[in-house]
């Protein structure tokens, strides 16, 4: 459901008979996190290799590239995330 799983998530549990509440948290991983980007970048690599191999040399010169602006603290990432909060009315 990707994006869509927070909402459907929600409405289900409203339709159930839960008070539901949501709230955004997005993530911030700056610099101070580098090996967690480079972790993610990575990660990000390994999936568009595995989708489609025939690519491969481009994703290894986009992660390559990804690694130098790491390296120079050019990189931050911001991840949309939201909360949610379920609970029995009663």
């Amino acid at each position: 459901l990707g994006v869509r799983a927070t909402p459907y998530l929600a409405a289900n549990l409203a339709a159930a008979g839960y008070e539901v509440s949501t709230q955004a948290s997005d993530w911030h991983i700056g610099q101070e996190h580098s090996d967690m980007l480079l972790s993610m970048a990575k990660e990000a690599a390994a999936v568009a290799t595995e989708t489609d191999p025939s690519r491969e040399p481009a994703v290894s010169n986009w992660l390559a590239d990804r690694a130098t602006d790491i390296r120079h603290g050019l990189l931050s990432l911001e991840v949309g995330h939201l909360d949610l909060l379920a609970v029995p009315i009663r």
